[in-house]
């Protein structure tokens, strides 16, 4: 998971832990280079789709019952 892509508002994060804080030394050029093999791909998320798809589940399975 990464920053949110709207809700409360577009790029917020609570803290620099894991993929965030590698992504904001990135895009604040302190990190200039990263091993990985090219064929790898990285599936990034914003937090808020999860949290709300993790919602809409959990009421899905309660009306469901």
């Amino acid at each position: 998971m990464t920053a949110s892509a709207s809700e409360p508002y577009p790029g917020w994060i609570d803290n620099y832990a894991a993929l965030t804080g590698v992504m904001t030394g990135i895009m604040q050029g302190t990190v200039r280079t990263v091993v990985a093999k090219n064929e790898c791909r990285i599936d990034i998320v914003p937090v808020d789709m999860v949290a709300n798809t993790m919602l809409v589940s959990a009421a899905n399975v309660h009306n469901h019952r």
